[in-house]
């Protein structure tokens, strides 16, 4: 089984806003990323919210996911993802890390580098796009003890991705957005007018 991870956890410091919970198409930005995961060939998807948890929550009540917070979320994303990975069950066989500000994923996209995975024998496979390398990333279960041993004070997850590069295969996507994300008020706006366009 493959689960999904959904990082939500941030405070959105140069956002300005909450951007887990922008308007995004018909819904926010978060549920859009979940519905697109929902629809893809992930089977279980877990939130990891921190920051203005229960705004998170509130928005994603009639979704089907889990909902963990991460009471230590200004530590970094690192914390974030060792929230997630601590919490999976032994059935877990790997995990897709999903940034919460990437609406434009689609779910096959997704698909494509779940079966990558399956197919490749490649314990992580990373999404490029016209060669540079984005999100969401897979990682086999048998890095989970590997990212929970990361310092939370100046460790990061690419510390497993440098010391594991034969382990590697990175997947071209034909889609822009696995390496595009909404950091400022700009983005998100030029996210939304390209929505509005399609």
């Amino acid at each position: 089984m493959v689960y999904a991870i959904v990082l939500a956890a941030g405070e959105s410091k140069r956002m300005g806003a909450l951007k887990q919970v922008l308007p995004f198409g018909k819904s926010t930005v978060i549920e859009t990323i979940i519905t697109s995961l929902l629809k893809s060939s992930v089977d279980r998807v877990m939130v990891v919210a921190g920051y203005k948890a229960s705004d998170v929550r509130e928005v994603l009540k009639e979704s089907e996911v889990e909902i963990r917070v991460n009471e230590n979320y200004k530590k970094g994303m690192l914390s974030s993802i060792k929230c997630g990975v601590s919490a999976f069950p032994q059935d877990a066989e790997a995990f897709l890390i999903c940034l919460c500000d990437q609406p434009g994923i689609r779910p096959e996209n997704i698909d494509v580098l779940i079966d990558s995975y399956r197919k490749s024998g490649k314990g992580i496979i990373i999404p490029t796009y016209k060669g540079k390398r984005g999100h969401p990333v897979i990682f086999d279960r048998k890095y989970i003890d590997e990212i929970l041993g990361l310092n939370e004070e100046d460790g990061e997850l690419r510390e497993v991705v440098w010391k594991n590069s034969k382990d590697i295969l990175e997947v071209e996507i034909k889609n822009s957005a696995v390496v595009e994300d909404m950091d400022y008020m700009e983005d998100y706006k030029e996210l939304v007018r390209i929505v509005k366009e399609e």
